[in-house]
């Protein structure tokens, strides 16, 4: 499928696994002040005693819902300090804060045989990846602590059989380590007294919780796929080494981007053909002769803060075929949109022919005060999150991808005021430019296609 780049056989259970696991959070919000009706009960509520719920249930479901969210949003999204019910004493506030990282803390370390139970396993026969969680959590033993530590251990050792089961253990224990620091972290943001565990013992190499939780004629090394320098694949890849020498590559891949926006902001609100443009436009450099400014404007969904900051800069990773789809987007994976890019690798290659990039983007369905700007200078230079200004996103403009280009490196010239209009992946592409001189300084009349 060309929307989940997944193969027809495993879309149904890839999506229903990704669909229910960004779901179940979400709907714990509302247990709590949900009702059920019951022929013989009448209305039926998790919590039978109305003031408490009122109270204190859309706090429990949001601390329910923290559960997945990343610790920044816990900070920002949950409450340091909520009044109780008038029925209860006046000392008696809630710290969504601290809960919510307690909940997350205790349901990371309940990976014990408690929670894998031998029967149940024997009785259900999961399989897949849920078989090998079953598996490793099986042999695990009670976790104990010591002094400031957790400590992992378990029943029986790990045979070659295991091996994957093994490293299942092994990412648990990653996994508690980063909540307890994450939420050590919070609480002492807060002023708060840290947790007596600030640590998982033995998470530093898989050598050494081996030691701790074992394994029978094989060893755990680290011996998985790296990326060492991830700048250097970005070059490689991204640039003239995969598409080859042409000059209008990181033209095309942007255009590619642009209307990928478009056609999924049309099938989100079920819009035709008519909706939605890309605009190409080049211009000369305020302050230097010999370079160009090249915009791409589209009017499509438009990036969040977050989308700029994670998946456009995850080298490889494709925004549609992403976890963060579903959360920004969670109806836009049912309409089936085809992507024209699917591999998150073709925006890299404007860095073949500019080394000052700038993205503007506003969520479609988001205020003006929402618009981020993205500033690279290269890709050996972090690039720099900011607010946007009013001038750097014209209205109707959804994004804006700016560079900035030496004049010599475009092989191409448009004439004074020339427009340049053609549909590509059902969507109208315009192009225009201010008279350029081309690669051997002769001005040309006649635009190149894009």
């Amino acid at each position: 499928d060309a929307a989940t780049g997944l193969e027809n056989g495993d879309n149904e259970d890839a999506i229903l696994f990704e669909v229910l696991r960004g779901l179940h959070a979400e709907q714990a919000s509302m247990l709590c002040t949900r009702e059920w009706k019951s022929q013989t009960s009448g209305t039926i509520y998790l919590i039978d005693d109305s003031e408490l719920r009122l109270s204190f249930g859309e706090t429990i479901g949001r601390i329910a819902h923290s559960h997945h969210w990343s610790p920044s949003r816990v900070q920002a999204d949950l409450r340091e300090t909520v009044g109780g019910s008038h029925k209860l004493p006046p000392s008696w506030v809630v710290n969504e804060r601290k809960l919510g990282c307690l909940i997350r803390c205790a349901d990371a370390a309940q990976v014990d045989r408690t929670r894998a139970p031998i029967m149940a396993y024997a009785a259900l026969g999961p399989s897949g990846v849920s078989d090998l969680h079953w598996r490793a959590q099986n042999k695990l033993n009670r976790l104990t602590r010591t002094k400031d530590a957790i400590n992992f251990t378990s029943s029986t050792s790990f045979s070659v059989d295991d091996a994957d089961a093994w490293w299942v253990a092994y990412d648990l224990a990653l996994l508690l380590d980063r909540e307890i620091k994450s939420s050590n972290a919070i609480l002492g943001d807060m002023g708060l007294e840290s947790f007596a565990a600030a640590r998982v013992s033995g998470v530093v190499s898989p050598a050494e919780f081996s030691e701790r939780v074992r394994t029978t004629s094989w060893r755990p090394i680290d011996a998985s796929i790296k990326i060492s320098d991830p700048l250097l694949m970005a070059r490689t890849l991204g640039g003239r080494n995969l598409y080859g020498p042409s000059q209008i590559v990181p033209f095309r891949e942007l255009v590619q981007n642009s209307v990928d926006a478009v056609r999924a902001k049309r099938s989100l609100l079920n819009a035709g053909r008519e909706m939605g443009s890309v605009s190409i436009v080049i211009d000369h450099h305020p302050s230097d002769s010999a370079l160009a400014i090249v915009t791409v404007d589209d009017d499509g969904i438009g990036m969040s803060e977050s989308t700029l900051s994670t998946t456009l800069v995850d080298f490889g990773k494709s925004f549609w075929n992403s976890e963060a789809l579903i959360a920004e987007f969670p109806g836009l994976k049912s309409k089936k949109v085809s992507a024209i890019g699917k591999f998150g690798i073709g925006f890299f290659s404007v860095f073949e022919i500019s080394d000052a990039v700038k993205v503007a983007s506003l969520r479609y369905d988001r205020g003006l005060d929402n618009t981020r700007v993205l500033d690279f200078r290269g890709l050996t230079a972090r690039p720099l999150l900011r607010e946007g200004g009013q001038d750097e996103l014209p209205f109707g403009v959804n994004t804006r991808v700016t560079l900035v280009v030496r004049k010599s490196s475009l092989d191409v010239g448009f004439q004074e005021k020339r427009i340049y209009s053609k549909r590509y992946g059902g969507v109208k592409i315009c192009c225009g430019s201010s008279a350029l001189k081309n690669s051997s300084g002769k001005t040309t009349s006649t635009p190149r296609k894009a």
